[in-house]
């Protein structure tokens, strides 16, 4: 076993990884651009999920006469509430990974790339809010992912070294920020992600275990 004198922690992303929101906001965001005569395509969401606000606003601009960057989110949020509240749901191997971890006191953290109020909103959803110690949101930080400002964020809040940090992470720019902190990865590869986009993570799997978590925060486990 490797020994660690620092404090450890576990960083989730939350949007794909923790709660299966992704559809959700798709389809929302796929009505709201329809209503500004801007269309979307997969190949626009395969580009753009795990990336923050401004990075999707930025994409989508040019093809149309969008409002400002704020009123679109105002409209989106305003369909995207109801949905989540109706509709959102944890995944069951995060929530029973996420379970074992916190009865074995690590300290845990989201990073996630959305709004305030949204990762508010999907935590409660789901009832998950108590089981984090730290929450760090996509508008709380200047630069989103694929930087690594949030993961940097999560971890100063926590008060552990990066180093010491395991993120878990659904996509490719998340991967690329969690890494670029300076933490070991684990990708999760769910029905919308290949292994190969995720290949860089330390540790691909297609499902997650707390006991396999916990062991490779500890050192227990080598990479794939």
């Amino acid at each position: 076993m490797t020994q660690q004198s620092d404090p450890m922690a576990i960083v989730w992303d939350c949007d794909g990884t923790v709660v299966d929101s992704e559809p959700i906001g798709i389809a929302v965001w796929t009505e709201v651009l329809a209503d500004f005569d801007c269309e979307s395509t997969d190949a626009d969401w395969e580009l753009l999920v795990g990336r923050p606000y401004p990075a999707f606003y930025a994409h989508f601009a040019g093809r149309s006469a969008l409002p400002p960057a704020h009123e679109l989110m105002e409209v989106y949020l305003q369909r995207l509430y109801p949905a989540l509240r109706s509709n959102l749901r944890a995944f069951a191997d995060a929530v029973s990974a996420i379970d074992f971890i916190a009865a074995k006191n690590v300290p845990m953290a989201i990073a996630s790339s959305s709004y305030r109020g949204r990762l508010d909103l999907m935590l409660e959803v789901v009832g998950l809010t108590d089981r984090f110690d730290v929450t760090v949101a996509g508008d709380e930080v200047v630069i989103g992912k694929p930087e690594p400002d949030i993961y940097e964020a999560a971890a100063a809040q926590l008060g552990v070294p990066v180093a010491s940090c395991l993120a878990v992470e659904d996509s490719a720019p998340g991967v690329e920020a969690a890494l670029a902190a300076g933490m070991r990865v684990v990708g999760v590869a769910r029905s919308t992600r290949s292994a190969e986009e995720l290949s860089s993570a330390d540790v691909v799997v297609e499902r997650l275990y707390g006991e396999q978590l916990h062991k490779l925060l500890l050192g227990d486990e080598e990479r794939d």
